[in-house]
Formats: C-alpha cells, sequence, structure tokens
C-alpha cells in the first residue's frame, strides 16, 4: 500500500506541481510527528527529489513562528490537519500580502465547507483533501480542491477501490483508479 501511495502522489501531485513550478526543486514542511502515519506524505516528495524542512514542535505550535518560517524559507509544500490549517488561515497563511505554497494538502480529519471555500480561493495554491484510516497507510482516497464544490473525499489511489454502502451497508456504487 506504500507503493501505491507514492505512486498516486507522484502522479496526482507531485509531478503536477513540480511541472507547474518550472521543474524546480520544492521545498516542503514535515510538521507531523513520526508516529503518525500523515508522517509519511512529506517523505514521499523528498523520494522524488524534493527539499524536506522538518519543522520542530515549538516552530509549529506558535502560529506567528511558523508563518515566518513557512516566509523565511519560502516552503512550497504544506500538509496539516484541517484544524491546525484553519488557524493558520486564520493567522493569515492565504492572505493576498504574503506569497503562498505551491500545494497544500489537508487531510486526518473531516474538511468543513469554509475552510474548503478558503483554500479553493487560494490563487496560487493547489489544493487537496485526502482521506484514509490508518490501516491503508495515509491515504485511500485523493480529491483535488475545487471553488464551488463542497468538500469531498475523492477517489482511490492507485492500485485501491472504493465501495459506496446505503444505510443497509449493501454496495450502491463504486469507484476505482
Amino acid at each position: 500500500s506504500l507503493l501505491n501511495l507514492c505512486r498516486s502522489h507522484r502522479a496526482q501531485i507531485i509531478e503536477p506541481a513540480a511541472r507547474a513550478a518550472g521543474e524546480r526543486r520544492l521545498r516542503v514542511a514535515h510538521t507531523a510527528s513520526l508516529s503518525f502515519d500523515a508522517s509519511w506524505v512529506p517523505l514521499l516528495w523528498m523520494l522524488a527529489g524534493h527539499e524536506l524542512h522538518v519543522i520542530d514542535r515549538d516552530t509549529h505550535d506558535d502560529l506567528a513562528t511558523m508563518l515566518g518560517y513557512l516566509d523565511r524559507h519560502r516552503i512550497d509544500v504544506l500538509d496539516e490537519t484541517p484544524s491546525y490549517l484553519r488557524l493558520l488561515v486564520q493567522a493569515g497563511l492565504l492572505a493576498e500580502d504574503r506569497r503562498h505554497p505551491v500545494v497544500i494538502t489537508v487531510g486526518g480529519e473531516a474538511l468543513d465547507e469554509r475552510l474548503c471555500a478558503a483554500l479553493a480561493a487560494a490563487p496560487a495554491s493547489t489544493c487537496y483533501n485526502s482521506y484514509g484510516p490508518t490501516e491503508f497507510t495515509v491515504d485511500a482516497l485523493i480529491w483535488p480542491i475545487q471553488p464551488g464544490r463542497r468538500p469531498l473525499i475523492g477517489l482511490p489511489v492507485a492500485g485501491a477501490r472504493a465501495r459506496v454502502l446505503g444505510p443497509d451497508l449493501r454496495q450502491i456504487g463504486r469507484a476505482h483508479v
């Protein structure tokens, strides 16, 4: 499943971001505890040749310090939970007068409509919602956040299938990649 995750992220997120940035090496923030399954996501960028910035807990926990770090180091890629990202947005992450990350991925919790709309309106960022139980190796489904759309959990990563069940737990649909 880790190989499928790597394959999917490279094809759906990493390579398109690198092309959009003129094939330059992107700077990726690693903020998750290494015991959290989402800590794999920034490592996938490093495995694809991008620059990894491991952010210490004190920097991460202070919003002003974190925003300063993102600005000073010109961080291009940020992967956070919705609850933390919401705080960063309120602190000015997506303000018009600041440089925005090229890619923002959000996961680990449900994405609410208000944060989804804020991410969709970020003109310089491509944003993704990811969903997956830990047992699946981080992300099972990925959705590119789009203006005017309510939050969706997305389509399956490479090599995976998703089945939609009704209230009686019988299959009513499916999606695969």
